[in-house]
């Protein structure tokens, strides 16, 4: 089991750091959970953000932070999600019959749906870097 500790610490630094506006966005019980979750002896200065801090802070903008037009996105996003899971689970099942039996339009779909959630994922990577150096 991975310990994320060190992620969490890294997230309760980051939302203190948020513009005043954005932190009073975040429920206190959700600052709290974290702060009970943290490691005490972690600083992280002038370290790069871990990938689970990334992780925890893009729900927390998903979540929390980001206006409706975006909730709707995100939920787009989460749909695309299940639907690359159900796409990847039916063509492993297919990969397992002869090779014949693929069906390629399914597979463009899937790299379709990458280069959206990559798109949307370097949105949210630049909206973390400006927080992180403030």
């Amino acid at each position: 089991m991975t310990d994320y500790s060190k992620a969490y610490t890294e997230v309760y630094y980051a939302i203190n750091n948020f513009d005043d506006n954005l932190k009073a966005k975040v429920p206190e019980e959700f600052i709290d959970y974290v702060k009970s979750k943290m490691d005490l002896m972690y600083a992280p200065i002038d370290t790069e953000m871990s990938e689970e801090a990334k992780a925890i802070l893009s729900v927390v903008y998903s979540d929390y932070l980001c206006e409706e037009g975006e909730k709707h996105t995100w939920d787009e996003l989460d749909e695309l999600f299940r639907k690359q899971e159900a796409v990847s689970n039916q063509v492993m099942v297919e990969n397992e019959r002869p090779k014949e039996t693929v069906v390629e339009n399914k597979e463009i779909a899937v790299i379709e749906k990458k280069s959206k959630i990559s798109r949307i994922f370097d949105k949210i990577k630049t909206f973390f870097k400006t927080i992180w150096r403030k």
